[in-house]
């Protein structure tokens, strides 16, 4: 059974959430104070945290830079209005995995859900090099010229991804759909927000960007 915490303060909207799921294999926790939602994720271990913008006392931005800053790594799903690409882009820097728009419709937070939770393990013991970076898939490092990379997950998912596939044009619906493993249209965007941090974290040094946007198309690694 999967265990999920709900920090969201419309208990109207957690409770219809939890009701959603009651034929389903997960067991939910809700907290409707923020201050008080972090202090319950430190303090137990869930598979998932589902984590609302707006909250009483601590917001959802402040919540998942602590739980990473603790080095609880826990897959971070953000329900929210607050869908400007800055909104996002500030979200993905606190460590939050996925963003999901409200309103929804709960067969889109139910595939979203499922595909946090299932998605397959990263493959072991397997370093990548392409020119001067280098990958190591087992602990999740990069390096580029030697250098330490501090890449977010979700950055070196994606850049792990490009690499293995170097020298083929990659779409963005390939990326969301390997990495996100489901696709929604209204953030389509958050994979250029990913793709701007990655290349500004590799440009040590002025160093040349090895991953070239194909406009109306992809992206390419060479």
């Amino acid at each position: 059974m999967y265990k999920i915490l709900i920090i969201e303060d419309n208990n109207q909207l957690a409770e219809t959430i939890r009701d959603y799921f009651t034929s389903e294999q997960y067991q939910f926790t809700i907290e409707n104070n923020g201050l008080k939602g972090l202090q319950t994720a430190r303090n137990n271990t869930y598979d998932l945290i589902l984590l609302d913008v707006v909250l009483p006392e601590r917001n959802g931005f402040y919540i998942a830079k602590a739980l990473r800053e603790q080095k609880i790594e826990v897959p971070i799903l953000m329900m929210t209005e607050k869908n400007q690409v800055e909104d996002i882009e500030e979200g993905f820097s606190k460590g939050v995995d996925a963003y999901l728009p409200k309103p929804f419709n709960l067969r889109e937070l139910k595939a979203r859900i499922n595909g946090l939770l299932k998605r397959p393990p990263s493959k072991k013991d397997a370093i990548i090099k392409f020119n001067d970076i280098e990958i190591n898939t087992d602990q999740r490092t990069v390096t580029r010229d030697g250098i330490a990379i501090g890449l977010r997950k979700k950055e070196f998912d994606i850049l792990h991804f490009l690499v293995a596939n170097k020298g083929r044009v990659i779409t963005r619906d390939q990326i969301l759909n390997n990495i996100w493993s489901i696709y929604s249209e209204p953030f389509s965007g958050t994979v250029d927000v990913h793709l701007s941090n990655i290349r500004r974290k590799l440009n040590i040094g002025g160093k040349p960007n090895i991953i070239r946007t194909i406009h109306g198309v992809g992206f390419i690694v060479e």
